[in-house]
């Protein structure tokens, strides 16, 4: 399960996410976390919002 957006990483198409080395993270789902660095950018309310679209 994600850590940040708590999607199953079962989901995930990627697999989960990416550290700096290209090295999968499976922390992190691939939407949240992409070459060591979180994807999204915003306030707790945006952030609810694109977890519903995922």
């Amino acid at each position: 399960m994600c850590q940040s957006c708590g999607m199953p990483l079962k989901k995930d198409p990627e697999n989960g996410g990416t550290n700096t080395d290209g090295s999968v993270n499976t922390n992190y789902c691939s939407h949240c976390y992409q070459n060591g660095l979180f994807t999204f950018e915003g306030n707790v309310s945006d952030f609810q919002e694109f977890c519903h679209q995922k």
